[in-house]
């Protein structure tokens, strides 16, 4: 098997796909910058109790990383139309040919409509902060589109629609908020979507699902070239418009990627997902029970998030960031062998995954510290 995929072109499209979307992001990033400065859509220093920078931070994220996506993937839908067999070649056409079809086509169009949709959503957040009920029902509404006319369902548990469609939806509302509440520190949320996009990336390659691999990469490139100008010290935040528009695509792409090898019994690899964005998932949990426990609003932002606990440990802001980046790096890379391994090695990989989340919880909660600013 990994014969077959050394041997396969693919590998090198995708290869290239991320390196021109961390170009562009690269190239645009200062722009969209200036733009947000000229616009007045920045973060102006301690607007809010959990909020420590110093500085009016650009905040167009969402839009600097979204334009080179959008170019890319629109760009590559017209070059496969018009120049396909001239410029990727005959193999890969062939491959491509069933893709090309108006039942993949028209479905691809809606979930660029909604990738569109959930920037636009976080950008009236980000100019006037949207009350928690019109941010979720937005985030409902984008959901729906990509479910019902982009074909987007969690469908691998069960054969009931209704069913089906509702895990897709819940599915969907809770990547918007957990990748937003990651947002907490510079580079993190950024960090830890490229390193889950890139995963995305080696699993949809492995599983010969190169459509949505595809997006993947340039997804992946995307995120990569704006964690250049947004780890610490960031000059530019990503915004309610930039965890939108991540969050979307890993929901998405989580969903649309094929687990499941051929001639295989990996009863465990729809797990994968669940372990490839475990730690903002865990984060999201933690600190919706934390709130709770304290009886603040959940959609309060606070410094209880993981992050802010390995400060307190003694970390710096940008080694915790690091700490958690090589965490989510190790659980990912460790849940991959669940698409072919035996029951065995599946139950051991799965261990050792739960067993380093525990590590982060004693480590998070076993502090006296309180949480550093």
């Amino acid at each position: 098997m990994i014969n077959n995929i050394l041997n396969s072109p693919w590998w090198v499209l995708d290869l290239i796909l991320i390196a021109l979307a961390f170009l562009l992001t690269v190239t645009a990033t200062p722009l969209f910058k200036k733009v947000a400065h000229l616009t007045g859509f920045v973060d102006a220093p301690k607007t809010e109790a959990h909020k420590k920078h110093t500085k009016i931070t650009p905040l167009l994220g969402g839009l600097a990383m979204f334009t080179p996506w959008i170019l890319i993937i629109g760009g590559g839908m017209i070059t496969v139309s018009q120049f396909g067999d001239v410029i990727l070649g005959r193999h890969i056409m062939e491959s491509l040919e069933p893709m090309t079809h108006p039942s993949v086509l028209a479905p691809l169009r809606w979930i660029l409509l909604a990738a569109l949709l959930s920037v636009v959503l976080g950008l009236l957040d980000d100019w006037r902060p949207l009350s928690a009920g019109k941010k979720m029902l937005g985030q409902i509404i984008i959901a729906l589109i990509a479910i019902f006319l982009g074909g987007v369902k969690i469908n691998i548990f069960i054969g009931i629609p209704f069913f089906a469609e509702a895990l897709t939806l819940f599915w969907f509302v809770l990547m918007f908020n957990a990748i937003n509440f990651f947002d907490n520190m510079d580079g993190l949320a950024a960090g830890t979507s490229a390193i889950a996009l890139c995963l995305f990336t080696v699993i949809g390659i492995i599983s010969g699902q190169y459509l949505i691999t595809a997006i993947a990469a340039v997804s992946a490139g995307a995120a990569l070239g704006f964690w250049i100008y947004n780890h610490n010290p960031a000059s530019i935040f990503m915004g309610d418009s930039g965890s939108h528009f991540l969050a979307f695509l890993l929901a998405m792409i989580s969903i649309k990627i094929t687990y499941l090898l051929p001639q295989t019994n990996a009863f465990f690899a729809p797990l994968i997902p669940l372990f490839v964005l475990a730690l903002p998932l865990y984060d999201v949990l933690a600190v919706v029970v934390i709130r709770l426990h304290l009886g603040t609003p959940i959609y309060k932002g606070d410094n209880n998030h993981v992050s802010h606990r390995f400060v307190a440990c003694g970390l710096s802001k940008k080694m915790a960031v690091t700490m958690v980046h090589m965490l989510g790096l190790i659980i990912g890379l460790g849940v991959i062998p669940l698409m072919w391994g035996s029951y065995l090695t599946c139950a051991i990989l799965i261990s050792q995954s739960l067993i380093l989340l525990i590590l982060i919880s004693y480590i998070q909660y076993g502090t006296r510290k309180p949480p550093t600013p």
